[in-house]
């Protein structure tokens, strides 16, 4: 079992009786904003672990299908590297400072034995990446010569899909089980701004001449552009739906909602 450094949990170890004691029935109203604190103390930073694990599967998954069907690299190195930097950086960090969120209050304490990867998290992980990983190759396919040849036009697509799949898988990780529409879109304006700085640095690899040598990359058409955009959307749209039927299905059972996000 990891420990408290690799789930996040940073409060002492008699801050989870305190805790208990202050998420009882009956808790005056000025404690309110001590059981909220303790609560952002307790919770695992979880958010951005989904967001880790999408890209990491989805880009093993892109080179190892790419190998077993003889196909050129969909990425080079600098690439790869690229996405690595561009991704776990602010974007992710900015994930961790979500605010909190208010309906906590009304969830009973998280069990010790629960789990911190659900069931409904993993499968939301694999359906999530499985659509990063078909758009991927379906643009890789589509823009691969006849003679199977890796052209900068095909890596730049890819390449290029692939950041945007990733920078809206990110939008809808900011929350495990509300809509973005729920909690906000401009709440977490740090993330904003780090989503922001990701999208102008992979148009700059894109359209800078000395960063186009460095990269392999060439200029794309404004119709590239609208199409990765629209393909990269689609991930977006289906995590949203999975939120939805997941709380249908949580309903239908009559079990407690999930608890909220931090």
């Amino acid at each position: 079992m990891p420990g408290p450094a690799a789930v996040g949990f940073q409060a002492s170890p008699g801050a989870y009786t305190k805790h208990q004691e202050l998420l009882t029935e009956g808790a005056a109203p000025g404690e309110r904003h001590q059981r909220l604190q303790h609560e952002n103390e307790l919770q695992p930073r979880v958010t951005g672990c989904p967001h880790r694990a999408h890209r990491s599967i989805s880009a093993l998954s892109l080179i190892a299908l790419s190998t077993v069907f003889n196909l050129p690299s969909p990425l080079n190195a600098m690439q790869i590297l690229w996405v690595n930097i561009i991704m776990d950086g602010p974007p992710a960090q900015s994930l961790g400072v979500e605010p909190v969120d208010k309906d906590t209050l009304r969830q009973p304490p998280r069990s010790v034995q629960d789990t911190i990867l659900s069931r409904a998290l993993v499968l939301r992980v694999l359906l999530s990446s499985a659509v990063i990983i078909s758009g991927t190759l379906l643009t890789f396919w589509k823009e691969i010569p006849a003679d199977r040849s890796s052209t900068p036009r095909t890596t730049t697509m890819t390449f290029t899909c692939f950041v945007f799949f990733d920078l809206f898988n990110a939008l809808t990780c900011r929350s495990q089980t509300k809509l973005i529409l729920e909690i906000g879109l401009l709440r977490n304006r740090m993330f904003l701004c780090s989503a922001l700085g990701s999208l102008l640095g992979q148009l700059a690899v894109i359209y800078v001449p000395p960063l186009q040598k460095v990269f392999q990359t060439e200029s794309l058409g404004a119709l590239d552009l609208l199409f990765l955009t629209g393909l990269a959307f689609s991930v977006f749209i289906v995590s949203e739906l999975l939120k939805v039927c997941e709380r249908r299905c949580v309903r239908a059972r009559g079990a407690p909602a999930p608890l909220g996000d931090v």
